[in-house]
């Protein structure tokens, strides 16, 4: 079975991934995520190939434009779960 340490993935995160989920999280991080996705009648996309990238400027956007402050950790899973 594989490792089941858990790391920090971007300095100040307050949540904890396993390896594993490390690895699925990287592996889908050069991906986009969209508000359409998620129900938004809005076409705004960020593509990015860090994971700090994607966060902060789908953070940034929700806050801005549909006045939801979504936590880091959210948007880290909307991410994960995706394809």
């Amino acid at each position: 079975m594989g490792s089941t340490e858990t790391v920090p993935f971007f300095e100040g995160q307050t949540q904890w991934l396993t390896e594993k989920d490390t690895k699925l999280f990287s592996e889908k991080i050069k991906s986009t995520l969209s508000c359409k996705s998620y129900g938004f009648d809005c076409n705004f996309i960020t593509k990015g190939e860090t994971v700090e990238k994607i966060i902060d400027e789908f953070r940034e956007h929700t806050l801005k434009e549909h006045y939801i402050d979504y936590p880091e950790g959210i948007v880290m899973k909307l991410i994960t779960k995706k394809k």
